[in-house]
């Protein structure tokens, strides 16, 4: 099993990281890139186009959010076993199916409004955990309270995994996923901070058969604690904390530069030009954070009514 790698650093560091290790691949094979991995649609579109520059161009790249990879990966072996793809809605379709069959603790509100709403969402996050019906009821076995309500919900979690047996969704691609359908010789991750149960177990079958990076963003401690867990499970696989060096600036800083590098930081610093400023700040403002006052709700007729009353 490789050993993952994990890249710390600000933005503009671990963009320029991620240029390097996309040229490191170049020099090895230029028509054999590696797989960006990356958490939406939108990042992949700016990635493509920062590492033409930042890599000296690019040829046959692939991109792809981690639902398309397990689709990939996966789907060619859901549809050999004769399952068939799940319609649009089908889910929740399935879920009010089973609301409405519910029984002993939840009979008195089966048909009310929500219940299979919130089955819904309940089953969707077991499955993206990758917690199986069998892994559910025995978690619940020892739940200390209300042990008859969790029972009652391992028992409809098992009948909705029945009930779909024959069909498939996106999540269920993630089991499938076969890595050695992967013409990549590595994957390079990218904005992905918290990464379900089963993109982690995905992960970690990669790493069987190919190196895999992750770059992660440093910047202030309330911020970074939103990955905090992606660094402790890339930690217990053996991944240290790599550095990534802040890159020389090619041109002076701007505004824009400087609101973008302490958007999330404690307030208090300057402008570029060396000028405090705040935002929202007016000259000779009286209010407690130096913008104008607002009047107080009922202080006074609003001016811009939301409900078409005068």
């Amino acid at each position: 099993m490789h050993r993952p790698r994990l890249i710390l650093g600000s933005l503009d560091a671990i963009e320029a990281a991620l240029g390097d290790e996309l040229r490191r691949w170049k020099a090895v094979d230029p028509l054999a890139p590696p797989l960006l991995l990356v958490g939406d649609v939108l990042i992949g579109i700016y990635l493509r186009r920062r590492l033409a520059r930042l890599a000296g161009g690019h040829v046959n790249l692939p991109v792809m959010t981690p639902g398309h990879l397990a689709r990939l990966l996966g789907e060619p072996a859901l549809l050999a076993e004769g399952r068939t793809p799940l319609p649009a809605g089908g889910q929740h379709l399935l879920a009010e199916e089973i609301a409405l069959g519910a029984g002993g603790y939840f009979a008195p509100v089966r048909q009310a409004p929500g219940f299979a709403q919130a089955l819904d969402r309940l089953f969707r996050e077991l499955r993206e955990a990758g917690v199986d019906p069998e892994g559910f009821r025995a978690a619940v076995s020892q739940a200390e309270v209300n042990q008859e309500k969790c029972t009652a919900l391992a028992h409809l979690y098992a009948r909705y995994a029945e009930r779909r047996r024959g069909f498939y969704d996106g999540l269920d691609t993630y089991a499938a996923a076969d890595p050695s359908r992967l013409d990549a010789p590595a994957v390079l991750v990218y904005g992905i901070s918290q990464p379900s149960g089963l993109l982690r177990r995905l992960l970690e079958r990669l790493m069987e058969t190919r190196p895999v990076t992750v770059f992660l963003p440093r910047t202030v401690p309330e911020a970074d604690r939103a990955h905090r867990e992606m660094i402790d499970w890339l930690t217990s696989l053996g991944a240290g904390e790599e550095p990534a060096p802040e890159p020389v600036p090619d041109r002076e800083p701007t505004a824009l530069d400087h609101l973008r590098a302490t958007l999330f930081h404690p307030a208090g610093g300057t402008e570029p030009d060396g000028t405090a400023a705040r935002l929202g700040a007016r000259p000779g403002a009286r209010g407690a954070g130096g913008g104008p006052r607002l009047p107080r709700p009922g202080g006074g007729r609003d001016p811009h009514p939301r409900d078409g009353r005068g």
